[in-house]
């Protein structure tokens, strides 16, 4: 690996990272926020519909949190999280753009571009990812491609259905 992949490497390392860190503390705020504020005293929601609206939040966010911290130090671990993770955040961040941009007034029409602009970032962190330079460092087996696809497809079956 040359030192042009190696920098990327870090770079995408750190940025999963973040953003891993960024959701969390949103997700965690949002619950927090929900909560203190009585909204779930209130009768509109309970605590189950808290859980099944957040949890795949926080799932991924602390799957992005380890994935990019193992990626920084090179772990064939870290890869596979982060691959994991950058396919769910671009597949779970255009089906939110997709799903309420049409019911947004003009406020918050930038709000669902943005989800549309991260998932472009995340589909091109993953098209990295998935380059020969790092298939060919970290050596996946087919255990690994099946393993990864397995999970992909029950959180992608996770946000689709829940």
């Amino acid at each position: 690996m040359n030192k042009k992949w190696a920098v990327a490497e870090k770079v995408i390392g750190i940025l999963i990272t973040i953003w891993g860190i960024f959701t969390l503390y949103s997700v965690v705020s949002n619950v927090y926020g929900t909560i203190s504020n009585g909204f779930l005293n209130s009768g509109h929601t309970t605590y189950l519909h808290l859980l099944q609206t957040n949890h795949l939040n926080v799932v991924l966010s602390l799957a992005s949190i380890f994935g990019g911290s193992y990626l920084l130090f090179s772990d064939k671990t870290g890869w596979l999280l982060s691959l994991i993770c950058s396919s769910m955040y671009t597949v779970s961040l255009f089906i939110s753009a997709t799903a309420n941009h049409t019911t947004t007034k003009q406020t918050g029409l930038f709000f669902y571009q943005s989800y549309t602009i991260t998932a472009i970032i995340f589909a091109v962190i993953l098209i990295l990812l998935f380059q020969k330079t790092f298939r060919e460092k970290y050596k996946p087996t087919e255990k690994n491609w099946r393993n990864a696809a397995f999970i992909l497809i029950i959180l992608i079956a996770d946000k689709i259905f829940l």
